[in-house]
């Protein structure tokens, strides 16, 4: 009953935060005139196309990276056994941005077309993600030990990092700052197309992590307790790769580098529902993922001078709850 009950209130929650997003901003519309944009009763005017082109494409990128960022945490928490694991201990973020870094930083006057491209960045991220994906997939194959993946995959994250630093000496200022801004993550400028592409590889991934509950189940009894009830140790173990960098590698692609929401969403609901049954876990870890970031977002684009970079909000709740489980553990 207690899992029905969180999951209610936190689709309450996610229906009155996307209420507040398609009618805050710098044009207020009130709430009865979107009802009426929503079901197609009210002509075309300036705050129809706000509702639909701008508003509604930024809550749902908010609602897909809050699911993906949330669940990819909950798959490497349960992998390594780790609650402070997350996406980037495997460098698949490091790996997106130096594609995009590469792109905007390194690409020159020819790659000017392809930036501003609503899909230049995408694509970047996308394959920078894939590659270093490929790359901890063949280490997979070689090692045994999780701990060891671990360790690789942080140097790949501290590589990409130093050539995204070396990338920044020489490039110009602007490029730095427009760099920067991609960085600091957002979901504002998701498109349609986007959200389609993002909605797809985020259900295929959260459903074929539903499948493999049974093994993640048994995979947090150790790994020879879990080869004892037949599970397939190796395969799941470059499954797990595959959909956290799918999930991962998407949400860095379309809204930037979002930090803290994989590590800080798992455990609070842990700590409410009180079980490591992962059919359970992955969609309450998902709804609460997309409360909290659309949240976030809601608060970051509230004054009225600018809005505040979301990875700035993440951090504020994020952080928290990072050193209260830390503290937890001793």
């Amino acid at each position: 009953m207690k899992y029905l009950i969180f999951y209610v209130v936190c689709l309450a929650l996610l229906g009155g935060l996307c209420v507040f997003h398609l009618v805050w901003g710098a044009v207020h519309i009130p709430v009865g005139e979107v009802w009426q944009i929503l079901w197609g009763k009210a002509p075309e005017s300036t705050h129809h196309d706000i509702i639909w082109q701008i508003r509604l494409p930024r809550a749902v990128a908010g609602i897909l990276a809050g699911c993906s960022l949330a669940v990819s945490g909950l798959l490497m928490q349960t992998f390594f056994q780790n609650p402070l694991a997350e996406p980037s201990v495997l460098g698949l973020s490091s790996g997106a941005s130096l594609g995009v870094a590469i792109l905007r930083l390194g690409g020159g006057v020819s790659m000017l077309a392809m930036t501003q491209n609503i899909w230049g960045t995408a694509i970047s991220a996308m394959l920078g993600a894939s590659l270093v994906m490929l790359l901890m997939l063949g280490v997979a194959t070689k090692v045994k030990s999780p701990n060891t993946l671990l360790l690789v995959g942080i140097m790949v994250g501290n590589f990409a990092y130093a050539f995204i630093s070396l990338l920044q000496h020489f490039s110009s200022p602007e490029a730095v700052m427009d760099f920067w801004r991609w960085s600091m993550g957002s979901v504002a400028s998701v498109t349609w197309e986007q959200n389609v592409v993002f909605a797809w590889i985020v259900f295929v991934s959260l459903g074929a992590s539903l499948m493999l509950s049974y093994s993640l189940n048994g995979w947090l009894l150790g790994e020879q307790y879990a080869r004892s009830m037949g599970i397939a140790v190796r395969q799941v173990r470059l499954l797990l790769i595959v959909w956290v960098s799918l999930l991962a590698g998407v949400t860095t692609a379309f809204c930037g580098a979002i930090g803290f929401l994989g590590l800080a969403i798992p455990a609070p609901v842990l700590a409410i529902l009180r079980t490591s049954r992962h059919e359970i876990l992955l969609p309450a870890v998902a709804l609460a993922g997309a409360v909290v970031l659309l949240f976030c977002d809601a608060v970051a684009k509230l004054p009225a001078q600018g809005a505040i970079p979301l990875n700035v909000m993440t951090a504020l709740i994020g952080s928290p709850v990072i050193v209260w489980v830390i503290l937890g553990r001793r």
